[in-house]
This record gives structure tokens, sequence and C-alpha cells, in this order.
């Protein structure tokens, strides 16, 4: 960590106090006067920390050493933060917040016993590259883990057959069966069963009763897969997907995702990006949009999307755009769920005791509306998903989203960093 930076946590620590490192929303405040545009890297490194609650843990431990190891692994492991990276911030909070000199002494092991190495042995190993995993489990992405980390969590039963494995070098996820160097190492299948050699008789037809699906929408439905008498509110079949109609106007509706289609990053790369420039806009009318038939595709209305500031923070939302699918703003994750008012009055809260407060320097605002923003995976309809707003964050790298549990975080967190669920908006004409 930069020693200018360093220098800059110790500043606001004497002139305003432990918390004001520790705590998420104020460190974010302080880091923007402290740091006057400079340390952009720095600080988003200590804000993922913060986010995972590394600080409040860091200065309440009475166990320096077990602490930091507990914290680099959650980093590492549940943050997907490279291990290099999250013990160069550990260490940096433990410094700051304990007084505690720089803790090098796993990186001096390491050191030592390659000295005790071959220098042949030695230079062969670092030669070569280690294969780098990640895991999803759960709706939750985690990652990377070298092959040996791959063998342990198979042997403890939390990576199996039908996990979705990816590595540098693959063109899509894949379950972790189907890699070559994993699939030696996982428990056999179960062989089908025969299929001449047993006969299962059929139930009385009385005692079974077969429940009939419940229909997406009922109202009358055109060849092209697409609901006549759409209402705001109803669900609508469209393509592969169902679809909750948010809006009605001019023979045309506005329809978004019932569930997250998939989990992806805002944007490839670790820069300041808007909507207009972020690879998940380029996807979804790219590849996204081709998944639907030609006659599909024309019903689908490029429309012009307003990208506004973030209206707390100022942050800059970019030039309008023209899209066939695009994401909600803060804005509308309001306006078309309750329209609450709160984005107008720029109303913001946060939690205390685990209970919702109206403050200033809050992270989201949340109301009675909250549940009908709840959205779920639509691979795995028992997961919730946070999803991707269009909207900016806090900072140019933050993109806004709303939580699990319904919630719209206007301050955001970093694109490149989490796979946030993906619930694509379109406007169609009916």
């Amino acid at each position: 960590m930069d020693q200018g930076f360093i220098d800059i946590l110790k500043t606001i620590i004497k002139e305003q106090s432990k918390d004001a490192v520790i705590d998420f929303a104020k460190c974010k405040s302080f880091l923007t006067d402290y740091t006057k545009g400079e340390f952009i890297k720095e600080s988003r490194i200590l804000l993922q920390a913060l986010e995972a609650k590394v600080a409040k843990a860091v200065n309440t431990s009475q166990e320096i050493d077990i602490c930091r190891k507990q914290q680099i692994r959650l980093l590492n492991e549940e943050y997907a933060m490279i291990e290099e990276t999250a013990a160069d911030i550990v260490d940096t909070l433990i410094h700051v917040l304990k007084g505690v000199p720089f803790l090098k002494r796993e990186a001096a092991s390491q050191e030592n016993e390659l000295k005790n190495k071959p220098k042949e042995e030695a230079k062969k190993e670092d030669s070569v590259p280690k294969e780098q995993y990640y895991i999803t489990l759960n709706g939750t992405n985690s990652g990377p883990f070298e092959l040996e980390a791959m063998k342990q969590k198979i042997k403890k039963g939390e990576l199996k057959r039908e996990t979705s494995v990816w590595k540098e070098g693959m063109k899509e996820w894949a379950a972790a069966s189907a890699v070559k160097e994993l699939s030696s190492f996982l428990p056999p299948s179960a062989p089908p069963p025969p299929a001449t050699q047993v006969k299962i008789p059929s139930p009385p037809a009385t005692e079974v009763k077969i429940p009939q699906p419940k229909p997406v929408v009922q109202t009358e439905q055109n060849s092209s897969n697409i609901s006549i008498n759409t209402k705001i509110g109803g669900i609508i079949p469209f393509g592969d997907y169902n679809w909750l109609v948010l809006d009605v106007q001019n023979n045309k509706a506005l329809i978004l995702a019932e569930n997250g289609i998939e989990g992806r990053k805002y944007h490839e790369k670790d820069n300041d990006i808007t909507w207009g420039e972020c690879t998940l806009r380029k996807y979804l009318n790219g590849e996204f949009l081709q998944k639907f038939t030609n006659e599909q595709q024309k019903r689908i209305e490029e429309t012009l999307i307003i990208n506004n500031d973030n209206l707390w923070y100022g942050t800059k939302g970019g030039n309008d755009t023209k899209d066939k699918i695009f994401l909600l703003s803060i804005e509308e994750a309001d306006k078309y769920f309750g329209d609450s008012g709160d984005y107008q009055n720029k109303r913001r809260i946060k939690l205390k005791d685990g209970k919702c407060i109206i403050t200033s320097d809050g992270e989201f605002f949340s109301n009675i509306h909250d549940s009908e923003r709840i959205a779920k995976y639509e691979k795995n309809i028992n997961v919730q998903c946070w999803w991707w707003l269009r909207s900016p964050g806090i900072f140019g790298f933050y993109s806004a989203y709303v939580y699990i549990d319904g919630r719209i975080d206007v301050s955001g967190c970093r694109g490149i960093e989490y796979k946030n669920g993906v619930r694509p908006a379109l406007w169609l004409k009916l």
C-alpha cells in the first residue's frame, strides 16, 4: 500500500476518529475529502475491505496473528481479492488501527523456504503459471483457487460434479465433471438404472392428482408470443423468459425480466465507466439480443435512454444512449415499484442496530415497496439475487444495484468485482 495513502489514513484517524476508517459510509465521505482525487486504486481496495467488515474485526481483535490470517482468507475466498492484495490491505489496517508494524512473517517464511530449494527447481516452479479456478456455489461466485484448493473442496464435498467452474481460456462456465483436470478427482456419478430389467407399475389413477401448471398470463396471445391484453403488473412470456410489465403506453409496453437471467460483471476493466461504455450494455444489445428470433427483434423498440448523474453524489451518468435492451436506473427502480418519491426527495437510510434510520450519510433507500423489487435467479429460483441498475454509484467505478431484500443501494459497488444478477428491460411493440 502506498505510503502516502497510509499517511492519509493516519491523518483521518488523528483528526476524526478510528470510526472514520472503520465505518464504511463515513470512510467513503472522508476519503473523498482527504485524497482529493488521488489514490483511487487504494481507496477501492480499502472500501472493499470495509464492506467485508475487516477493519471492525481488526479493531476489536485481541489475537492479531489469528485475525490477520482469517481476514486475508475472507477477502481471498469470499470477495475474490488476490491474496497479495488482501494481505496488503489487512496489514495496512492493522498498522493504522493498532499501531503494529507491518506483518511480513508469512512472506519472509515463504522467501526462506524458496532459498532452501535448489535454484533450478525454484526457477522451474516460478516459470510455470498455476491454473486459477473460479466456482459458483448457491448463486455466488468465488475464487480464484489453485488446483490443490479445488481438490480439498472436492474431498470436503463442497465441490461436486455439477458445480459450475471457470478458468482463463474457457469460453464459458462448465460443470466440474467436464473439466479434464478436475474430473479424475470427482466421485463417479451413479449409473443409470437398467432400461429393461425393472418394470415400474403405474399407480392407480385415483391415487395421484397431478396439478395443472399455472398459466403465466391469462390473456389472449398472438403468434409472436406477445400478450395483446397486457396489463401493468402482469407477467408475460417473450422469447425464453417471463417478463414483468412495468408500463403500457401507445401500443407498447415496458417489460423487465421477472428473474435475474444470469450473473455478470457490469464492466470488464477496472476503470471509471458509464452505462454507454460498459461491457454489460454491449452484451445485452449484442449477444443477448440475438437470442430472440428475427420477428421478435422487430418488436423490440430502440429507445432513447436518459443517463442521469447520481443524484446523491453527483457521479457522472455519461451521455444518453439509444438501446433496444437496457437496465433500469435508480430513478426507474423507484418509479416503477411504488413510485415512493424517495428518489426525488433524495431520501437515504442506513442500518443501526438492525433497524433502518433516515440519515444524511446513508447508502440506500428502503420502503414498503422493497419486497416488490426482490428477484431470484432464472436458473436457481431458490436463490435471491442482487441486480444491477445502470446508474453510477459513489465513484465512477461503482454502479448502483438492488440488494437481495429489495433495497436500492445508491452508493453501489465495484462493477468489475461482482457478478450481480442481470434483469434486462425493453420496450415491446404490442
